[in-house]
Order: structure tokens, then C-alpha cells, then sequence
């Protein structure tokens, strides 16, 4: 089991899930669109969390498209799909169509983290 937070601000409609209590680390923010950031180590290795805006807009829609991701290079691009295809990015998105760059926004129960994958 790896430590993790999430919080929920409603004031400003801001949902924040981090996968490592330390930011050290994660000193890469990379904006999937213009209400989804991922936070990763520089060499994109590794999510240390995500941050939503306008999150229960996001949760009212079936799908989301990833357009900021277009302006990454083809090596840091690779990297980010891997990462959001994997655990514990994959229990907060799905992508649903990789051509189009279109996800589907998640809200998963607690018991996925306690699971040694």
C-alpha cells in the first residue's frame, strides 16, 4: 500500500488526489486540458498526484478530451499515456479513445489503493 491524500475544496470546486505525501519530488506539472494537471518527477517516471478544476463539471460530463497534450513532444507524450494508463493514474482515468485523446473522468473507491497490484 503506497500513502496517498485527496481533498476536496468546494469553494473554488477543486478535487486533489496525490499519490506520494512528498512533493519533493514532483516538481512537473503537466496540464492534460484546461481542468486536468498531472504532477510528475521531471523525467515523467512517475505521477506524484493530479489536480481537478471544475471538478463536478467533470463529473457531470461522459468524456473529456486531453487537448494539451498535443504540444508535447512524441517521447514525453508516450511517457504521460503510460502513466495515466497505470496505477494509481488509470483509478482516476480512462482513456477511452487514444486517437482523439478523449478520457472519461473516474471517482474510485477507496479499497483500489489498499490492493498490492
Amino acid at each position: 500500500m503506497h500513502s496517498f491524500s485527496m481533498s476536496y475544496d468546494a469553494s473554488v470546486d477543486q478535487y486533489d488526489v496525490r499519490f506520494s505525501l512528498s512533493s519533493d519530488d514532483y516538481a512537473r506539472c503537466i496540464p492534460l486540458n484546461d481542468h486536468i494537471f498531472l504532477y510528475t518527477d521531471q523525467a515523467i517516471q512517475t505521477a506524484g498526484g493530479m489536480v481537478y478544476y471544475s471538478f463536478s463539471r467533470l463529473l457531470g460530463v461522459s468524456e473529456t478530451e486531453f487537448s494539451n497534450l498535443q504540444e508535447l513532444d512524441d517521447n514525453d507524450f508516450s511517457r504521460v499515456i503510460k502513466l495515466i494508463g497505470s496505477n494509481p493514474c488509470s483509478y482516476f482515468l480512462d482513456i477511452t479513445n487514444l486517437e482523439e485523446l478523449v478520457a472519461r473522468v473516474n471517482l474510485p473507491t477507496l479499497s483500489l489503493f489498499f490492493r498490492d497490484d
